[in-house]
């Protein structure tokens, strides 16, 4: 079809009528033409900003929402050397807006990325072309992302969204001691360098406006990097995911864990990640539900570490860790420990860590770093230290006070979830993903060995994990008791709370193990006084 010419008689008569749906048909034969809409905003220069045309509702929220970015741009940039780049990106269905600069340090720099509601968008970015460069692209429909069938779970959440998580957990299957997860400087400094590349890719092409405020590059790193090992242990380990029903969590979080001796906690693999799901009571950050915790070996029985993780509000919240550190928290237990009981282990554990914070914080507050430049700088070098470590120290101090508190809560999940998987070890069955693709399910679970092998491998290669399911014996309990009739009560039912007992058995009962003494629902006709309601459950190892 033969495209319309624009004459300076059709601009007049638009002038004068305004803008019609005869001016959206013209504009609308150019917009899968990059280069045709460019001469046309460069022809009608500022003209359709003269004729007032961005006061027209259709364009004026449109308009004012780019005209503050750029003025935004121009009050963060202070140089009037330095001109705006604006650029409509013809998306689906709503347009995407980015306003850019070019730098001679790293070419073009994202200033603002944002939507836009506009039906026209050649003439909304004609606005603009009287002051700045325009430019105009087309893209595919936006897509709106549901949450991936791989993201239940932490570990393979964290593989999907980071490009570098395989290298890691390869280098750590290869160096790391098995037993401990000890590495040397070395690997360590190559795990750093195989994560600082893609976050500094990603936030370089992320808008500049949007990263004010936020935390430094540093201590995202060294955050993302306690993430990065907790998940290549996990991997060194043979990925082991142990997923708790809801009812059994509701149990492990009525018993008590202040009085284990810290010596008992024992891991059935060097490394795990314990699942819960997301636990609404438990927001580690605004949208951020704890849902499980990575707990691995540091050696001996009561040396081990936790990262408590936690689920996102969505997807694109997720995609922003090379910028906003993932919420997480982490505790580690050492052979100084061993001998205390958990609640005391704990104390001394925040005691310790707060104290070396605020020794830190304390130190970048003394000048000491800013004496040393000035020394550099009366020697003739044109030195300039920045210390961010007491910044840094003091958002670590914030994180820490926040995040404790949920953290001792979701530790009746994590410890009692490890007391129980290491004393029943018979209630656990292993099992695949329901979404994993039918056919490979079935020859991983119900194929001859080699067929089992092959698609247990394609199944890792997918992104799926192998989990265990524990409760399922106690889960079959409480339903039989639950369908036996309970009458009218007079007692309101509520929780006594269960705890761990240290029994002594074997020959001459010199040995022990620890048994759970299991919370129990009182109250109610069937349960005169402070009889159980649904009752105790010994399980028999």
């Amino acid at each position: 079809m033969k495209r319309k010419k624009l004459s300076l008689d059709t601009l007049r008569s638009w002038e004068d009528q305004g803008y019609t749906p005869k001016v959206r048909e013209f504009t609308k034969q150019l917009e899968f033409d990059p280069e045709a809409v460019i001469d046309f905003c460069g022809f009608v220069q500022g003209m359709f900003l003269a004729f007032g045309w961005n006061s027209d509702p259709r364009f004026k929220p449109a308009f004012e929402k780019i005209e503050e970015s750029i003025l935004a741009f121009d009050d963060f940039i202070e140089d009037d050397s330095i001109a705006a780049i604006v650029r409509i990106v013809r998306t689906s269905p709503q347009l995407t807006v980015e306003i850019s600069w070019i730098s001679p340090l790293v070419s073009e720099v994202i200033w603002d990325r944002f939507l836009v509601d506009c039906e026209d968008p050649i003439v909304l970015l004609s606005f603009f072309t009287w002051a700045y460069e325009v430019e105009y692209k087309i893209a595919p429909p936006v897509v709106q992302r549901n949450a991936s069938p791989l993201h239940r779970f932490h570990p393979e959440r964290y593989r999907s969204t980071r490009k570098f998580s395989g290298k890691i957990a390869k280098l750590y299957k290869e160096y790391a001691i098995f037993k401990n997860g000890g590495v040397t400087e070395d690997v360590l400094n190559r795990a750093i360098g195989f994560l600082v590349p893609e976050m500094n890719e990603r936030a370089i092409n992320y808008p500049r406006r949007h990263k004010l405020g936020e935390d430094s590059p540093s201590r995202v790193m060294n955050l993302e990097l306690n993430l990065a090992i907790a998940y290549a242990r996990f991997v060194q380990a043979g990925r082991q995911i142990v997923d708790f029903p809801p009812d059994l969590c509701e149990m492990l979080s009525h018993t008590d864990i202040g009085n284990i001796p810290v010596g008992e906690i024992r891991l059935p693999y060097v490394c795990q990640y314990l699942y819960f799901g997301p636990q609404k009571h438990l927001q580690l950050e605004p949208g951020w539900f704890v849902d499980g915790a990575y707990i691995e070996s540091r050696g001996e029985p009561g040396e081990f570490k936790i990262v408590m993780t936690a689920k996102p509000p969505s997807e694109d919240v997720a995609d922003l860790w090379f910028l906003r550190p993932e919420p997480s928290y982490s505790q580690s237990f050492s052979r100084v420990h061993r001998e205390a009981d958990l609640s005391t282990a704990l104390e001394e554990v925040l005691n310790e860590r707060l104290a070396v914070l605020f020794s830190t914080e304390e130190l970048s507050e003394s000048g000491i770093l800013q004496d040393a430049q000035e020394e550099l700088n009366d020697d003739g070098y044109a030195v300039s230290i920045v210390d961010i470590s007491g910044q840094s120290a003091r958002s670590d101090i914030d994180d820490t006070n926040r995040r404790h508190p949920i953290f001792l809560e979701a530790l009746k999940l994590i410890i009692n979830g490890l007391l129980y998987i290491t004393a029943y070890p018979e209630d656990i069955q292993t099992t695949w993903s329901e979404k994993a693709p039918y056919p490979v399910l079935q020859k991983a679970l119900h194929g001859n060995s080699k067929e089992k092998a092959k698609a247990k491998s394609k199944l890792e290669e997918l992104g799926y994990s192998a989990v265990h399911l524990c409760g399922q014996s106690l889960k079959l309990h409480q339903e039989s008791m639950l369908a036996q009739p309970t009458g009218d009560g007079h007692k309101s039912l509520h929780w006594r709370r269960g705890h761990w007992r240290n029994q002594p058995y074997g020959e001459g009962r010199k040995l022990h193990r620890l048994r759970w003494i299991m919370p129990m629902i009182v109250g109610g006709k069937n349960s005169p006084g402070d009889e159980p309601g649904l009752g105790h459950v010994y399980l028999v190892s």
